[in-house]
């Protein structure tokens, strides 16, 4: 999942937080891996992770 997310170029907490689920999904499906069930609240986690 990292190496989808760094294709896209999401490659800080920072930029995790501010990505849209559908972006996401898009990276990830786009490198041709599964969705993870919990996709949609990694921009939310990524926020507390980079302290937003």
């Amino acid at each position: 999942m990292a190496m989808a997310l760094a294709v896209a170029g999401i490659t800080r907490f920072e930029q995790l937080a501010d990505t849209d689920v559908a972006t996401l999904r898009a990276a990830v499906t786009g490198a041709g891996l599964r969705l993870a069930p919990t996709l949609p609240t990694w921009p939310e986690q990524a926020k507390k992770l980079a302290g937003n």
